[in-house]
């Protein structure tokens, strides 16, 4: 089925709002080719800072097989933060094309990548606490992961030769171990935590976190039900798609207008996750200047007329 863009609004409405995305695309352009302007600028956390803390906690130096557990810990949060940075990228690019449904992947995948690196980097919690956040997601990741081996032997054992499922199998020992060692530390800390707090860190669902990071905007009307809406285009749920069409002028049309309103989420998850990250490492977060952003979308959003064009 051929797309054509929608037709629901005024000719001069909609030259507004492609006017209006050119000049968002303009400002974003000066962010997505810098990696620096997403992360703050020293590499070291500042003396006393929640991360530091965390990195001086007797914990942080036990043994997670090879590495410590403080370096297993950054990684689960960065390694999020820089996924972000390369889906923003991603979509930047989709934003000048008609792929819309990408748009809708890309922000889904911005949204659950920034929840669960600002779980971690969160400065309101403690060294401990965010030791074992950190592991908790290590440890999902190695059961996912060990999942996926076990089914490529039992489902595809017949169309494999004898030297893949020895690789299969190889791999598969690897991931028990490292998984494991995961486990073990993680029981430490997690009955250290318990003795002092009586509480045991768990690891949220994705829309639990999701909602906990954006419950200002995910309360507003283009937030309501959200990421879910999105879950459906990911997954090419066909309600899902259709949701993303125009009707009114009797053929199904993409609404490019309606991406705003995802795409905004995916702006604030951002925003919101360099802040906590920066809070964490004892810096400020200014570089990206993303609320000047933010702020137009929501007018446009909110359709303001008085809104002026660079």
């Amino acid at each position: 089925m051929r797309m054509i863009p929608v037709k629901s609004r005024g000719a001069w409405r909609r030259v507004g709002v492609m006017l209006r995305r050119w000049e968002i695309w303009l400002r974003l352009r000066r962010l997505r080719g810098d990696p620096d302007k997403w992360f703050t600028e020293s590499r070291m956390p500042e003396y006393g800072s929640p991360w530091d803390r965390s990195r001086s906690h007797p914990c942080a130096e036990l043994s997670v097989g090879t590495v410590r557990v403080i370096d297993v810990v950054e990684a689960e949060a960065r390694l999020r933060l820089e996924a972000v940075h390369d889906y923003f990228r991603v979509l930047c690019a989709a934003m000048q094309t008609r792929s819309t449904y990408s748009l809708y992947v890309m922000c889904r995948s911005i949204i659950e990548a920034c929840a669960f690196s600002s779980w971690v980097f969160n400065p309101r919690v403690g060294p401990t606490e965010r030791l074992l956040r950190g592991l908790v997601l290590r440890e999902r990741s190695l059961g996912s992961h060990l999942r996926s081996l076990r089914s490529m032997q039992s489902d595809d054992s017949d169309v494999r030769s004898p030297d893949e499922l020895q690789d299969i199998e190889r791999a598969r020992r690897e991931v028990v171990t490292q998984l494991a060692d995961v486990e073990r530390v993680a029981g430490k800390i997690r009955d250290e935590l318990k003795s002092r707090c009586g509480e045991i860190s768990k690891r949220p669902s994705h829309s639990r976190r999701v909602r906990e990071m954006l419950c200002d905007d995910m309360d507003l009307p283009q937030g309501f039900d959200a990421y879910h809406r999105m879950s459906g285009v990911a997954h090419s749920d066909a309600i899902g798609i259709i949701g993303t069409w125009s009707l009114d002028s009797g053929t199904p049309s993409i609404d490019y207008y309606s991406f705003l309103s995802p795409f905004h989420l995916a702006l604030c998850s951002i925003h919101f996750t360099l802040e906590q990250r920066g809070a964490c490492w004892g810096e400020t977060h200014t570089g990206t200047k993303l609320h000047k952003i933010i702020a137009r979308v929501e007018r446009i959003i909110e359709g303001e007329p008085g809104v002026e064009l660079i």
